[in-house]
């Protein structure tokens, strides 16, 4: 029987050069079913590989919910979905308590949520295609009205919330981008302006990182890149296969079918 871990690094691989078109995940439910062994159909594998195709039903349809937003709002409302089913699937790995059975179970459905990423690789290529400008439009989108003299964008907080959850159990090298929100807003307060007109880039170089023009180039792109790659570190095909590598590990040391 091949390992969990095989089955997970190969599609991982080909995930950068696939559409969403061209994936189907309730097929991948079906292989990691088949590599297990899972011969029978029982009433409890019917209701799991149901929960399974709901929550996957879940990643697909969420990204109708802010249809009339732009591109990057988009992407980040569905990349949240995907982030808040990691942060189930890993409530579950830890509420498994002394059960190896739920535990492996667990384990290898959140295998398959991680490897369902694969299916919104386009919001992290839209991302990767211009990081400095996506960065700018997302901040923007989130403190628009915060920099207006109102209360900051709460639907995109509760988003970077999430993120910042999964990234506090699932790790992510790119936490101390979130540290840029808390710099915002400390120096906006500071400031005290309730229109900053002039925008994000130049409120970020003038009352954030208080640097020269020539200072600020230098650093601004380092700024955004590191925004946009703790964004898209779960969907991110370095994710996929560290996770799965930990993954196969953890299954592997469990001593139960």
């Amino acid at each position: 029987m091949k390992s969990l871990y095989t089955i997970v690094c190969l599609i991982c691989l080909a995930l950068p050069t696939l559409s969403y078109s061209q994936i189907n995940v309730y097929d991948l439910i079906e292989d990691v079913k088949k590599e297990r062994g899972d011969a029978t159909d029982t009433g409890k594998d019917a209701a799991n590989k149901k929960g399974m195709e709901d929550i996957m039903d879940g990643l697909v349809k969420s990204a109708n919910t802010v249809s009339e937003q732009p591109v990057e709002v988009r992407c980040l409302a569905l990349m949240h979905s995907h982030h808040m089913k990691l942060l189930i699937s890993q409530g579950m790995v830890n509420q498994a308590g002394g059960s190896c059975k739920k535990a492996k179970e667990a384990l290898e459905f959140q295998a398959m949520l991680v490897l369902s990423a694969g299916t919104q690789i386009y919001c992290p290529d839209e991302f990767n295609s211009d990081k400095v400008k996506y960065a700018i439009l997302i901040l923007e989108a989130m403190f628009e009205d915060y920099l207006s003299g109102k209360a900051y964008n709460q639907s995109l907080n509760e988003i970077f919330d999430s993120l910042e959850e999964v990234s506090e159990e699932l790790g992510n090298p790119h936490a101390e981008a979130i540290l840029l929100f808390g710099r915002i807003k400390e120096n906006y307060n500071r400031i005290n302006k309730p229109n900053y007109t002039a925008g994000i880039d130049s409120f970020l170089q003038n009352e954030v990182y208080q640097v020269t023009d020539t200072k600020w180039q230098e650093l601004r792109v380092k700024v955004y890149d590191e925004l946009i790659d703790y964004i898209t570190y779960f969907h991110s095909p370095g994710f996929m296969a560290d996770r799965a590598f930990q993954i196969n590990s953890l299954v592997q040391s469990l001593a139960c079918d």
